[in-house]
């Protein structure tokens, strides 16, 4: 075999391995027409978005068409391009996979902030939510605030989520410092229907 075929050879094998990563066959958007109920707003789903399947098309509470990340990072004309993407699609591929059991990234969110994410796997747990059982991976989410932002943010959070059928049910704030205005607060969902 000569130095060229097996350059071309590792290629090849490299290329794949690169491909494997950036699928996400663990996960996918809920399916168009799923409505998740909360306790004061409801969101619909339509569907991933059909240039890349870790990205998911939802009408928001507000009725407003919206795309998040694997359904959690909003995004927008400023975090939506392959430089702030690339981290967050590989952390949460990892983390959702089961490749790895904890993952560290920069997430650059809908209005140009960096915040530190680090995700680390808890359990398997089947959750109730109305008459149907999720089965969820149950993670920790530590975030810290982009410094230059002002809120000085730092918490945990203890999430649920179905990856096969892309619904997060389930947060619990456990922990947090400074100003938690522009984070969530625990939440759940009380329902989804097809």
């Amino acid at each position: 075999m000569s130095i060229r075929q097996i350059v071309a050879i590792c290629m090849t094998y490299a290329a794949a391995i690169t491909v494997v990563h950036a699928q996400s066959a663990d996960f996918a958007c809920p399916k168009a027409g799923t409505v998740e109920q909360r306790a004061v707003s409801s969101t619909t789903y339509n569907g991933p978005s059909p240039s890349d399947p870790t990205i998911c098309m939802i009408t928001n509470r507000l009725g407003k068409p919206e795309q998040r990340l694997y359904n959690l990072f909003p995004l927008s004309d400023i975090n939506n391009n392959a430089s702030a993407l690339a981290p967050m699609k590989a952390g949460l591929s990892d983390i959702l996979s089961g490749r790895k059991t904890s993952v560290t990234f920069p997430s650059t969110l809908s209005n140009g902030y960096i915040e530190k994410d680090t995700w680390t796997f808890v359990r398997k747990e089947p959750l109730q939510v109305g008459n149907k059982t999720f089965n969820t991976l149950v993670l920790d989410r530590e975030i810290t605030a982009d410094p230059r932002g002002r809120s000085g943010f730092h918490g945990h959070y203890i999430m649920w989520i179905d990856p096969a059928a892309g619904l997060w049910l389930k947060s619990e704030l456990t922990d947090a410092s400074g100003n938690t205005n522009m984070y969530p607060q625990s939440s759940r969902v009380r329902t989804v229907t097809p």
